[in-house]
């Protein structure tokens, strides 16, 4: 599934990839867990306003991997997110009605990545760059 959404991304997302990607996330051990959020980062490169729907169906399902102790596992969540964040920055409607779903959780998981209290930021530098581009 990762190759194929690398080289398809957009029909993946298109065709309900994500959720099934997603939804079961938590069944699998850590190495499929990691499979299945690299090939959902892949899908949301090419995320479109007519996927939003599903987008919002499997956002909250990202941000919760945000608070998984697996270092791989939060990077390719945080990743998706920046990726949707990109994509959606010319639609200010639907970005905002993600960014403030559940009374703006998706915000402060972002928060506690970036500003984690009392310690440093849980993503890698480069995620965290990408994270105040976007």
């Amino acid at each position: 599934m990762d190759k194929i959404s690398e080289e398809c991304a957009s029909s993946v997302a298109r065709q309900g990839g994500l959720p099934a990607l997603l939804n079961f996330l938590d069944f699998f051990n850590t190495s499929v867990q990691r499979t299945a959020m690299h090939a959902a980062a892949h899908c949301c490169c090419n995320v479109s306003p007519d996927v939003f729907k599903t987008v919002k169906e499997v956002l909250p399902i990202i941000q919760g991997v945000l608070s998984y102790p697996d270092q791989c596992l939060v990077e390719s969540a945080a990743l998706c997110i920046i990726r949707i964040i990109e994509r959606y920055h010319r639609q200010p409607d639907l970005l905002d009605e993600l960014l403030t779903l559940n009374d703006k959780a998706l915000l402060r998981a972002i928060n506690n990545l970036l500003l984690p209290p009392g310690s440093s930021p849980l993503i890698s530098t480069g995620n965290y760059t990408l994270f105040l581009w976007a």
